[in-house]
């Protein structure tokens, strides 16, 4: 619900009939449950374009939340390039 009103209230404040992108932010577990429903709804109503995900752990996108999001933002070294093997198909 919180999730809801922030976007429908940021979307009067910018008179925008939908966003983009919504970012659920530093995401290094799951995605809960109620946050995923919340961001999906968002979507099927038409305020969102797509849902973005940014964690720090790139076995998250991996995982189950590759269904959830469509963009991703990950932290990336090139001191430390396991994010390569552990998220880029080959």
């Amino acid at each position: 619900v919180l999730l809801t009103r922030g976007v429908e209230k940021d979307l009067r404040a910018l008179q925008a009939g939908y966003a983009d992108v919504l970012v659920l932010g530093y995401w290094n577990g799951g995605v809960w449950d109620y946050v995923r429903e919340e961001a999906e709804r968002l979507r099927d109503r038409g305020l969102i374009r797509q849902i973005a995900l940014s964690t720090h752990r790139p076995p998250v996108v991996v995982g189950d939340a590759k269904n959830l999001a469509s963009v991703f933002h990950l932290r990336y070294s090139a001191a430390d390039t396991r994010v390569e093997h552990e998220v880029i198909p080959r």
